[in-house]
This record gives structure tokens, sequence and C-alpha cells, in this order.
């Protein structure tokens, strides 16, 4: 009976591999799928996601929200064609529900992009693959700071354009000039500045081959300075530096734009990228080799151009272009070879194993586990090592192998040191199920490769993986999920009242759950670099807000938020704290701070959830009750 089960059960499984080998254009789209949601699960209106959606908002509704400092002055949305693609979203499924159905749709787009990109790179199919899973696990960090990422997971214009911008270079490599100049043009309308990288590698690529690419490169350099004669915008900026005022303060709003601002983290991030790519060019064939010279090239001219506009010129047009992100591509293509150089250095070489560390810390990096200074000094370390294995004449030493397995081994030690430190947080349980989904999709991904058809084991496990990460996608917070719920909460818009307010950490909550102009909010300064009346404006209320020591002031110098004059402390501000501020700017008419003061008459609303912030050097607090103080009461 047991031996006429098997031979039934063999017998379907083979039949349904020969039928069914289609099974595996299943499996792998599940599998790939789950695996950018494990490592970029969402997590709400965030980061940049917040003032994109802002500007929807606010092209729906012109002047509604004219007061608030973000758009008093301009904004960046005068500079991009992305409102009249999201704002129609966010018009039919609200703030919340136009970024969500965006953040996929981006996602999708920039899968489908670097898959085409890939495929148009390598002709093995498993190399192109393996590259994709490496762009998607390693850590996308890029520029200053740690501020940016490419692929990110939340809806801006950078993530439509950086599909494009590889969709440009795939079409670049397959020789149609013609598809890759429009798709750079389309990118260009939707974010000048990530499709400028675009724009500087097919160009430079276009004049390896034909010299006359020159010709139209200057001809378009020498039309931007007549455009900027004329005083078109934003060319007219070209004639434009900053005073001394405004580029001080822009210098600690904006830091990740300036080269010297950059800390040692971005340094090691920078060399492990351009390691890694010359390693790559010693293994790669023709069209990997030219790809990455024309990326070198046109890299060097922007990130020089960035250094001369910026720290020596302080010229306004070239700090606003930020040619500094040309680094995105570096990054996204340093990942792709760390894949392709695992694949093609033999088993017994030492770089192939320190190689093979440096990607797995980076994976870690990206689920939060590990710090990016350690991975990227182990992926330095196994440029060093490849270096080596290649000019000595025999085996590296022990004694010197040991040596190189310092960072690795290093790495090892500080995921085992946050695993413990961390042991029961929620944040920890939720990157460990996270990593086990990510890996459990690489299985997956790897197991249908290797046979060439999909089982019905591997069916069902892509089903169940897509399942499981599906279920966990959603990982805003309760007090995220509050914010950017459609409902309206009287009691909130009552205790809120009018006039101007200032809200403690409160800019969200104003924009998506009010709907309303907040007064000051660190957010608000990311229009600084672009327009001095709102630069200059933005340090006057810092200055007169610092004073109470708030979460929207940071702890360090290296954070892009103005410092707190008490850096750590996590006390409430005192009463008279409270009327300096009052007094500094007689504009404002309300303060909400998440501390009782005693002796200060105040009305108090409860949140029906908390606000998790760092709160000095005690960590992370969280906040639910919100105390309404009124600056009549000090004038």
């Amino acid at each position: 009976m047991s031996v006429s089960f098997n031979t039934s059960f063999n017998t379907f499984n083979t039949s349904f591999n020969t039928k069914y080998a289609v099974g595996r254009f299943f499996v792998l789209p599940a599998a790939l799928s789950s695996l950018w949601i494990a490592t970029h699960p969402y997590r709400g209106i965030i980061h940049d996601g917040r003032l994109y959606t802002f500007q929807a908002m606010n092209t729906l509704q012109p002047g509604r929200f004219a007061q608030d400092l973000f758009f008093r002055f301009g904004s960046q949305d005068s500079l991009t064609s992305f409102s009249l693609f999201y704002s129609p979203l966010v018009a039919a499924f609200g703030p919340a529900g136009g970024h969500f159905f965006a953040t996929v749709l981006g996602a999708a787009v920039w899968v489908m992009a670097l898959v085409f990109l890939m495929r148009s790179l390598s002709c093995d199919r498993r190399e192109a693959l393996a590259a994709v899973l490496a762009c998607i696990v390693l850590d996308a960090g890029y520029g200053g700071l740690n501020v940016f990422h490419y692929g990110e997971g939340f809806a801006t214009p950078r993530i439509f354009a950086e599909a494009l911008v590889m969709a440009a270079l795939a079409l670049c490599l397959r020789e149609r000039l013609t598809g890759s100049i429009l798709c750079l043009a389309s990118a260009a309308a939707i974010h000048p500045i990530m499709a400028m990288t675009g724009m500087a590698v097919v160009g430079v690529w276009a004049a390896s081959e034909d010299r006359r690419a020159l010709l139209v490169i200057g001809l378009t350099a020498m039309a931007g300075v007549l455009l900027a004669a004329a005083g078109v915008e934003p060319f007219a900026r070209l004639l434009i530096s900053f005073d001394p005022d405004w580029f001080k303060i822009i210098w600690k709003r904006c830091g990740f734009g300036f080269l010297s601002r950059w800390n040692t983290t971005d340094a090691l991030h920078l060399a492990a990228a351009a390691s890694t790519l010359w390693v790559a060019h010693a293994l790669g064939n023709a069209v990997e080799r030219r790809l990455i010279v024309c990326l070198a090239i046109a890299s060097a001219a922007l990130l020089l151009g960035a250094f001369l506009g910026g720290e020596l010129f302080r010229n306004v047009l070239l700090v606003n272009l930020q040619a500094w992100r040309v680094l995105w591509l570096d990054t996204l293509i340093a990942n792709a070879a760390i894949a392709m150089i695992l694949i093609r250095l033999p088993a017994n070489r030492f770089s192939r194993e320190l190689f093979l560390w440096a990607a797995g810390l980076s994976m870690l990096v990206t689920l939060r586990l590990q710090f990016t200074p350690i991975a990227a000094l182990s992926q330095l370390s196994a440029a060093l090592a490849f270096v080596l294995e290649t000019r000595l004449p025999s085996p590296l030493p022990k004694w010197l192998q040991l040596l190189f397995l310092i960072a690795p081994m290093t790495g090892l030690a500080v995921t085992v040191f946050v695993l413990y430190a961390e042991a029961g947080t929620p944040e920890l349980w939720q990157a460990l199920v996270l990593t086990s989904l990510s890996g459990t999709a690489l299985a997956l991904l790897a197991l249908c490769e290797a046979r060439g058809s999909a089982t019905v084991p591997l069916l069902c496990g892509a089903t169940a993986a897509a399942a499981a990460c599906l279920a966990l996608f959603d990982q805003r917070t309760d007090w995220q999920k509050f914010v950017e719920a459609s409902a309206t909460d009287l009691e909130l818009n009552a205790f809120a009242g009018g006039g101007n307010i200032y809200w403690d950490g409160g800019a969200e909550l104003f924009w998506f759950k009010l709907k309303r102009p907040i007064y000051y909010s660190c957010l608000q300064g990311a229009g600084a670099m672009f327009h001095k009346g709102t630069a200059m404006e933005y340090e006057r209320r810092s200055r007169g807000l610092s004073v109470l020591n708030s979460h929207d002031f940071s702890d360090s110098d290296e954070d892009l938020c103005f410092t707190k004059p008490f850096p750590g402390q996590a006390a409430a501000p005192t009463s008279s704290q409270l009327k300096s501020a009052c007094q500094v700017l007689p504009e404002l008419d309300t303060i909400v701070l998440p501390y009782l003061i005693s002796g200060i008459p105040s009305k108090i609303w409860v949140a029906p959830a908390g606000r998790s912030e760092r709160d000095g050097s005690n960590g992370i607090r969280s906040f639910k009750s919100y105390y309404k103080y009124s600056c009549e009461d000090f004038r």
C-alpha cells in the first residue's frame, strides 16, 4: 500500500514538473515579492513621503496650507510634475490610501526596471537573478549622513525616476539610444536630480562611441546658461550665490548636501562601493567594464561639481542639484556586482569567502541587525584580499587571512550583541521574523533556479511565504495608523483650536489628520536649500522654540534639525522657558507639549495611541498625554 502510494505520488510529481514547468513563473514573482516585502515593509507616510503627500494635498486644495512654512515662500513642487500624477491618487483614496497605492506601484515598477537592467547587463539568467536579489537585500544607503537609500519603501518621485533611469541604462546597453533618451526625459520631468545621474552615464557612454555626443552635451550646457541669463527658473539660480546667513542655515539643516560634512561611515560606504566596482571591472566582460568606466567618469565629474559648487563657490543651483546623488547608481551597481563576484570567483579563493561575509553583514544592515561601518569594512577587506590574491603567486598566508577576518568577526560579535541587548523588544522580534522570511524567499528562489522548474512543495512554499509577508507588510505603529486614519477626531479638533500652534513633533498630525498648517516643525526646513525666505524664517522660529528642548530639535550636531540648547535632557521645560518662546515669537498663539508644567494653566488631550520618540539620554519614551498652553498667559 505504501509503495503503491509513493509510486503514485512520484508519478504525479514528475507529470506536474513536465506539464506545469510554467509554475516557476509563479514561484519566481511570488518569492521575489516576498523578498521585497520582507526587506521593505510598509511603515506608513514617513521620511520624504510626508513632504510629497503634503504637496499633493496642497495641489488639491490651493490656499488651504499656504501659511504653512513649507509652502509660504515656495516649495520643491514647482520643480517636479510628480503631484500631477500623485494628487489624483490622494484625491481618490485619501492621503494614507494614495500613499500606500503609490508605494506599491513604485515598488513594482522599480523591481521590473531592475530586472530589465540586470538582464541587459548579464547574458547569464542566473547571474542576473542573483544581481537582482543582491540589489534588493543589500544595504541601499548612499550619500551623506545616511539620509537617502535607493528603492525606498515609501512614495516619492525618486523611486519612479530611479526606475526610468534603470530602464534608460538597459536600453542604452541594448543600443536603443532613442528609447533611452525618452526614459531620461520622463525621469527628468518627475525628479530632475535623480535623472541627472542617468543623463551623465548615458552621455559618457554615447561620447565613448561617437565624439559628436560631446557637441550635444556642450550645446545643452550652453542652453542652460542662456536660460539662466534669461531668468528662467531653476536655471536662474546658476547666477546666484548663497549669502553668509543663508549658507550658515543650510550648512546645518541640509548637511547631507555638502561632502565635507560627511562622516567616517559615509566615507567607508563610498570606498566599499568603489572597491567592489574595481573588482567587478577586473572580472567583468567588455560591456560590464565599459559601464563601470562610464559610471566612474560620470560619478567623478558630478562629485567634483558638487564639491566645487557647494563648498567653494556656494552656488545656489549647483547646491540644489545635489550632484553627489549619482552615488545611488554606484551603490546599486556595486551591490549587483557582489552577486556576480560570488558566482565568478573560484570556490577556493579566500576573497570569495570574505565577499560572502560582506554580503551577509550588508543584508543584516538592511534588516536593522547590523551597523553600516562594519559591513563596509568587510567589503573593503574582501576587495583588498582579491587584489593580493591576484598579485601573489601563492595563497594568502594564514596570519593574513586571520587579519582580514577581523572585520567580519567583529560584525558577527556586534550582531550577537544587538540580539542580546534588544532581546524581548517588539523591534527585535519584527526584525527576526522579517529576516526569516527573507531567508525563506532566497531559498525558494535558489531552489527554483537550481531545478529549472517548480515542484508542488516549491509552489506551496512560495504561496505560504507570500501570504506571510503580505500579513506582515503593514508595519505602521498605532500612532501612525491613528494619524493616517481618515476619520475626523472631534475631540482632537476641539483641543487644537485655532491660531498659530506649535505642537511638539506634530507635523504629521496637523497635515494628515487635522489637514491644516502647523506653525513649526523640523520637516519644514526641507525647503531651506531652495528658498531663502524659508531658510530665514525657519531659523527665526527655530531660535525661538529651541529653548523648549522639544523633539523637533536634535541632540547631535550631525542631525538635520537644529540642535537643542540642552542636548540629552529629557525634563519638561520650565515656565520661564515657555514664557521666553511666547515672547520671542509674538505671532505664536499656542504651544502643545507632552509635558505637564506645574503652575501653568493648561488643557489636556489623551491620544488613543502613544507616539514613541527618543527622549534624551533615557532612550525611547511613549507619549499619550498632551498639554496645551496659551501664549496669552505670558503676554
